[in-house]
């Protein structure tokens, strides 16, 4: 029983067998076949990405990506993700999908290659860093049941911020009243964005690439998507998303313009966030902070979000 290596084909089989090994291995992420086809419908052109799959007697039972960032792009930089169903681990077949990618990746020169795992996935970190990667960013991923959350204090400081002349209100209620939202949202998106910590360095995207991977993505989700306003200019904003293969929300960027900071209006965002999840009779928010972000993970810890296993992002120099 020799394993075979071969390209990824777009078959409707074949993204059956992806979306199983994904959702085996991350049972808390699940994934649906249309969201996997939507995300590759929408990539930037620019951006080199391809899948490769190892079967065994004609079942797929590993797979390996790689891929580019269009949010921090370099033509030299990629990440590499290498999947086994578990009870295929430890036979040596990720090690041969790993030389396998890097072989496809020789013709594009990469000077970079990262890759990620959650802390407690220990055999995925011993894989990783035994191919000589080396961590370069921790996230904390924290949990919250909506109907359980802190929200008095929070609602104080939401009165305060609207007593001060900011306004609060759902990219479903602006996108009827505002001709210019969508453009307003990718400028505002792109400066928050900026001071996120993040690995590579921010680019920004095309508004075009934004309308067809953001406002187009059928996870979107205006009403839960708020903006704060202030004297007609768009100063924060906080997102939940939601997802085709869970009853869950996640959060998006959560952020404020510089200018505008130290004011308690991420907190009135995130208090108005979650009052929508809580009303909407959700019972799971997931979101991510780098491990140094203390502003932000201050503000969920108050929240009542609660931490679960990190996120280990991994960089080696090719």
């Amino acid at each position: 029983m020799q394993p075979i290596i071969r390209p990824f084909t777009r078959s409707d089989s074949d993204y059956q067998a992806i979306t199983l090994i994904g959702n085996t291995i991350f049972p808390d992420y699940p994934l649906t076949v249309e969201q996997l086809r939507f995300n590759e419908a929408s990539k930037d052109p620019k951006v080199r990405h391809a899948r490769f799959l190892l079967e065994l007697d004609d079942v797929v039972v590993g797979m390996a990506t790689y891929d580019q960032d269009i949010a921090a792009f370099h033509p030299q930089e990629f990440e590499v993700l290498i999947l086994v169903l578990p009870e295929f681990e430890g036979k040596g077949f990720g090690q041969l999908l790993h030389a396998h990618t890097l072989e496809a990746l020789k013709p594009f020169n990469p000077t970079t290659i990262r890759t990620h795992t959650r802390e407690d996935f220990t055999r995925a970190v011993r894989f990783i860093e035994k191919q000589g990667f080396s961590e370069e960013m921790k996230e904390w991923e924290s949990r919250l049941n909506p109907q359980a959350a802190n929200l008095a204090s929070f609602k104080e400081t939401y009165e305060k911020v609207c007593e001060s002349g900011v306004v609060i209100t759902s990219l479903a209620e602006l996108s009827k009243t505002t001709d210019d939202w969508q453009q307003q949202l990718y400028e505002l998106d792109w400066e928050v964005t900026l001071d996120i910590p993040t690995t590579g360095t921010p680019t920004k995207c095309s508004f075009e690439h934004f309308t067809k991977s953001t406002l187009q993505n059928p996870d979107l989700l205006l009403e839960g998507w708020f903006i704060a306003i202030k004297d007609g200019e768009w100063i924060g904003e906080s997102a939940l998303w939601k997802s085709a293969a869970e009853p869950n929300l996640y959060v998006g960027v959560t952020g404020v313009r510089r200018a505008f900071r130290k004011q308690g209006i991420a907190r009135a965002l995130k208090y108005t966030a979650v009052l929508y999840a809580k009303d909407a009779g959700y019972t799971c928010i997931k979101t991510w902070n780098e491990e140094h972000n203390q502003g932000m993970l201050e503000i969920n810890t108050a929240l009542g979000f609660e931490k679960v296993p990190a996120w280990i992002y991994y960089k080696k120099e090719v």
